[in-house]
């Protein structure tokens, strides 16, 4: 999971330009449905099961990942 998150995820990240760019709600499920299925399909599970996996490797949902990267470059953009 440490491979993937260090690996994968900054990539799937930066190809939305995440932190500059405001994204959509429907943008931003698409990357989190993504993220869902790269997990699931590595661990083999369905539905809640990748929450639980998510919560237990002590993973942020990228939804929060995204929001905490957009603040850390506005927040660099006004120094």
């Amino acid at each position: 999971m440490h491979l993937v998150s260090a690996y994968c995820k900054p990539y799937l990240l930066n190809l939305y330009a995440t932190k500059c760019v405001g994204l959509s709600v429907t943008q931003l499920r698409s990357i989190v449905h993504t993220w869902q299925c790269a997990i699931s399909h590595i661990f083999h599970i369905i539905g809640a099961d990748v929450q639980h996996v998510c919560n237990f490797t002590f993973e942020l949902p990228i939804d929060i990942l995204v929001h905490n990267r957009q603040i850390k470059f506005l927040s660099g953009l006004s120094c």
